[in-house]
């Protein structure tokens, strides 16, 4: 069930990236919301990278999304994006998994 998890939000994360590079501000602020892409902005603009793997481990994160359609829009280097947002999905899913494990028996 972890690896399905991580598999498709990695997938969608990767989804974003792209869909941000390929396509217009207006088109990225019309799916994540101006405000958020804003907000995400300044975020990656501080921290980089970091800023997606710190926001990709969060439960319920409100940027996330939003971040990585930035980091599309800013043409972060797709391997450090993808590295980063590896390590946050399993991080983040593993540890729902973990956490379910405990609590379900």
């Amino acid at each position: 069930v972890a690896v399905a998890g991580i598999t498709a939000a990695f997938a969608a994360t990767l989804l974003n990236y792209w869909l941000a590079r390929w396509f217009s501000k207006a088109f990225v602020e019309k799916l994540a919301g101006e405000k958020q892409v804003a907000e995400a902005r300044g975020l990656v603009e501080s921290y980089g990278p970091a800023a997606i793997l710190l926001f990709g481990v969060l439960p319920l994160s409100p940027f996330f999304d939003a971040m990585t359609f930035v980091a599309g829009m800013a043409k972060m280097d797709f391997r450090k994006f993808a590295a980063f947002s590896l390590v946050s999905r399993v991080i983040h899913y593993g540890g729902l998994a973990l956490f379910a494990s405990k609590i379900l028996g």
